[in-house]
């Protein structure tokens, strides 16, 4: 029975995962010149270091972020934090991101911080609980996460959903300068994803974090912006544009469970 059960918690968990990572999902578009993940990428022996040795020196301070499916948190750092190159940063000026992997996805993430720019470090930090953990400390960006702006809480429906389309827009502009600049697609644009400036309910500005290397392509030279921005508003949908359900982990820990009954049992 419990077999049986599975194989439809199977068949129902795997719509509700794998159809959001889809829609989120940039497939291969040769045509706009969209090419292949980071992931796929050849990482050189110091690229697959970039978590192998402390942070002297970095202090983490609060906890600032519990979303996202694949990190342990986002953190503030306290104090100033002086870099390998001995540049000192004003901790209030930076983030900290607690990773969960130590393979292509995060070094590639690594690799995505340092084309933009954003990259300060990476490597091991110390926990409060007195654990060590795979950091990476990058600049902090201006904004805040389109649902907590005050502003579009206290909006009406029709005047957010008119800001959540200016975002939209002013999103895919960003990923489509990335594109050409820097020759890389930003493709998991859900809400979360995107931090924004709001006045007077417009949104000024919008700026993309989080660079998970499954979902980072290379572009080819010559890519049309017009083109890019075209494929990411299309990719990008009003009407469902959302937070990831932090829920996805548990359905993923069902089907693991429920993955390894199946073999076992059946």
């Amino acid at each position: 029975m419990f077999v049986a059960k599975c194989h439809l918690l199977l068949y129902i968990a795997g719509l509700l995962i794998v159809v959001p990572v889809l829609v989120h999902a940039a497939p291969l578009q040769p045509k706009v010149g969209i090419l292949t993940p980071y992931t796929d990428s050849q990482f050189a022996p110091a690229e697959q270091t970039v978590f192998k040795f402390p942070l002297p020196g970095l202090k983490l301070d609060k906890r600032i972020s519990h979303r996202g499916l694949n990190n342990k948190g986002i953190y503030s750092v306290a104090g100033v934090y002086k870099d390998s190159a001995g540049k000192v940063h004003a901790g209030k000026d930076l983030v900290a991101k607690i990773v969960l992997h130590d393979a292509e996805r995060t070094w590639a993430e690594v690799k995505a911080l340092k084309k933009k720019g954003q990259f300060v470090a990476s490597g091991q930090v110390g926990m409060p609980d007195g654990s060590w953990e795979q950091v990476i400390v990058m600049q902090k960006l201006s904004g805040e996460v389109l649902v907590d702006n005050d502003e579009y809480k206290q909006a009406t429906q029709q005047e957010k959903m008119q800001m959540t389309k200016q975002a939209i827009q002013l999103l895919c502009e960003e990923v489509a300068k990335e594109a050409v600049d820097l020759q890389m697609y930003h493709a998991d644009n859900n809400m979360q994803n995107v931090l924004v400036i709001v006045a007077n309910k417009k949104i000024v500005s919008a700026q993309i974090v989080d660079y998970d290397g499954d979902f980072v392509y290379d572009v080819k030279q010559g890519a049309q912006k017009a083109n890019i921005k075209r494929f990411c508003v299309s990719s990008v949908h009003p009407e469902s544009w959302t937070l990831q359900d932090p829920k996805a982990f548990d359905r993923r820990g069902w089907i693991r469970l429920c993955a390894m009954s199946i073999s076992v049992m059946g």
